[in-house]
């Protein structure tokens, strides 16, 4: 069983024992995988320093947040903290790698320094 958790979203690739004891897939087949994604009941709120946990609340039941926008902010908010540090900028945004490791060097230079923002 594979898990991804994200703030709010919790995906599991499950195989069941069926699965297992096939004969592995033949080139050009998808393997039968089931997925099941569910949501999170106790979500923490990631913008407490902004707004309070109930505001939260109602923005997310309302699906009025955005998830890259809040992944970005936490982004930010921890390169800062690093740099606080004295942390060399290049070693802050390839800290930052390890910690989301699907965005590349330059998306997090992007984000930190906010190079993409649209007027």
């Amino acid at each position: 069983m594979i898990t991804i958790l994200f703030p709010t979203l919790r995906m599991e690739l499950t195989r069941t024992a069926a699965d297992r004891t096939r004969a592995p897939a033949q080139p050009g087949t998808k393997p039968d995988v089931m997925m099941q994604v569910t949501l999170e009941q106790a979500t923490v709120n990631p913008l407490q320093d902004l707004i309070s946990d109930d505001v939260f609340q109602i923005l997310e039941q309302h699906d009025l947040l955005s998830e890259k926008g809040i992944r970005d902010y936490q982004i930010r908010q921890r390169f800062r903290a690093l740099r606080s540090q004295d942390v060399p900028a290049f070693d802050a945004i390839e800290q930052l790698r390890t910690e989301y490791p699907y965005l590349q060097f330059d998306t997090i230079r992007k984000i930190v320094y906010k190079m993409n923002v649209r007027h």
